[in-house]
């Protein structure tokens, strides 16, 4: 078994308190600047971030406010050779703010109500789009992307503690393409190839593993049709292939792939001269039945929607 639900008692009216979790104040300041030199462009910029907050629910843990000052900085590159080919290149670093430490279930951490110290995430991307012509644009990119995860760890007493533990890095290749193959017809799609691995964890308990929930292969299909300039009909077709449940020891359960089928219709008009987009949508056409993994979410996972209808309207005032 790889999951084993679990549900609140009845009544749970007696552990629900009015102490303050957390309270936050968050300044910053952006600064930008492109540069564009030739068919060379540059691009940085950087958000100086004061962040402010009470850690934890007892008055003990409140002492001391938790001061979480960072700059996030972003740079990036493009080149242009022709007016149809673009190449680039991305950088970006930030700060998150710590995770609140929440028991739950059968967990009852020892640092229960505290905030962890924030941690630092990195992403880094170099791709190219490609405009064939009026009627196709492709684009191809691969990036790296680094990402601190939170761990249930265990010290010599046996106590269980949440800690930052480690980080989920994801490596990947992502293609996508839009086209008008026809009349009245529109094509769009994609497909991404992740290898999602866990790295520096403590004592190396996963180094080596899959991110919790990752899924190595994951790709998107359309098909639009637009009689008018006003009406369009969609169909999307979503692929998600196998996932990896990581046990303790460091063994790999898989969680099945699936494919689903979503439909669309929109149409815009007028209601006493205010523009309104009316949108119809079909998810899940089939009724399809499967588990939907939830990468870096420690072994979170959930059923999937069954199949759903939504009717809503889109007023420009």
């Amino acid at each position: 078994m790889i999951f084993r639900p679990w549900i609140y008692t009845g009544d749970i009216s007696s552990t629900l308190t009015k102490n303050l979790q957390h309270e936050e104040t968050d300044v910053s300041l952006n600064f930008m600047d492109k540069v564009e030199i030739g068919k060379l462009t540059l691009l940085a910029s950087a958000s100086r971030r004061h962040g402010d907050y009470v850690r934890g629910t007892t008055k003990n843990q409140q002492k001391n406010n938790v001061k979480d000052n960072n700059w996030a900085t972003t740079f990036g590159l493009s080149y242009a050779p022709t007016d149809d080919l673009s190449i680039y290149a991305a950088k970006a670093n930030s700060r998150n703010r710590g995770t609140a430490v929440v028991a739950s279930g059968k967990k009852n951490y020892e640092n229960d109500g505290e905030i962890l110290p924030s941690v630092r995430n990195s992403n880094a991307e170099v791709g190219m789009k490609y405009k064939a012509n009026d009627n196709l644009m492709m684009t191809l990119a691969y990036f790296d992307m680094k990402q601190p995860q939170t761990m249930d760890v265990k010290d010599a007493a046996g106590k269980l503690w949440l800690t930052n533990n480690g980080l989920n890095r994801y490596k990947g290749v992502d293609f996508s393409l839009n086209a008008s193959f026809a009349d009245k017809w529109n094509a769009f799609g994609g497909f991404e190839w992740l290898d999602a691995r866990q790295e520096k964890t403590a004592n190396g308990k996963y180094d080596g593993c899959h991110v919790m929930g990752s899924a190595e292969w994951s790709s998107v299909w359309g098909l639009e049709y637009k009689p008018d300039e006003d009406t369009s009909f969609t169909g999307r077709l979503s692929y998600v292939g196998v996932g990896k449940y990581v046990k303790g020891n460091k063994e790999e359960l898989d969680i099945p792939s699936h494919v689903t089928l979503d439909l669309f219709a929109s149409h815009k008009a007028k209601i006493n001269g205010t523009p309104v987009k009316f949108i119809a949508a079909c998810y899940n056409v089939a009724n399809d039945s499967h588990w939907i993994a939830q990468a870096g979410q420690n072994n979170k996972f959930m059923l999937n929607m069954p199949r759903s209808f939504m009717l809503s309207a889109e007023f420009e005032f």
